[in-house]
């Protein structure tokens, strides 16, 4: 395993990664946060599932929940339904198919149209994105989510899950993603199961899945 952190520097490294090594002897890969752009760039020139959102300095004090997550998605594999820990917020129902990437915002838009990120244009993708109200306000959530409207990726992107941005709920960030969801027709929910909060959900970029808003489902396929 290859487990990493966060901070900032990794879209420096995307030229320095040996691609070609890595998909001959594959590893695990878990980062989030600013790992952000380096896990997708793994997965988008290998092939090869890589995993968002946990950190090492985790486990100084790990809870429970982080604990469950990283055991059945590192070490038992077998995880098929998302265990959520927070409540989910419906923002614009519905149901959809596709590809996990995503990650944290500001990285996952600096990998748009990099050539680091060779993303399939025959594949559907569903986003799962995290942002911080300490890093960014709502109205830089929402000029990073234009950015991603306006790429050629969002011809493929089906659903958005939204996750942790504050301690407390904001209307205007939920009013952004509404918003998002009806311009282009696709389901988004939010929740607090991860990103910079106390809850750090595992994701695997890469893998199918399918996303119901409506009734707040993930099911990994």
């Amino acid at each position: 395993m290859v487990f990493f952190g966060g901070g900032y520097g990794s879209v420096d490294l995307l030229p320095y990664i040996d691609y070609n090594r890595i998909k001959e002897t594959p590893k695990l890969f878990l980062s989030y946060s600013d790992g952000t752009s380096i896990l997708n760039a793994i997965y988008a020139n290998t092939g090869i599932t890589t995993y968002y959102g946990q950190t090492p300095g985790l486990f100084d004090n790990i809870n429970e929940y982080d604990r469950k997550q990283f055991v059945s998605h590192l070490i038992d594999g077998t995880v098929t339904d998302y265990i959520s820990n927070s409540d989910w917020y419906t923002i614009t129902g519905g149901c959809c198919e596709g590809s996990l990437v995503g990650g944290y915002l500001l990285n996952f838009v600096l990998t748009l149209g990099n050539r680091f990120f060779p993303y399939q244009t025959d594949r559907n993708y569903i986003l799962f994105i995290e942002e911080l109200d300490k890093f960014q306000s709502v109205q830089d959530v929402s000029m990073f989510l234009t950015c991603i409207g306006q790429s050629r990726l969002m011809e493929q992107v089906t659903g958005l899950l939204f996750g942790h941005y504050s301690d407390d709920i904001s209307p205007l960030l939920f009013e952004v993603l509404e918003r998002f969801g009806k311009k282009y027709s696709i389901p988004v929910a939010y929740c607090d199961d991860f990103g910079h909060g106390s809850n750090h959900a595992i994701f695997p970029i890469g893998r199918g899945a399918v996303l119901d808003t409506k009734n707040k489902t993930l099911l990994f396929q």
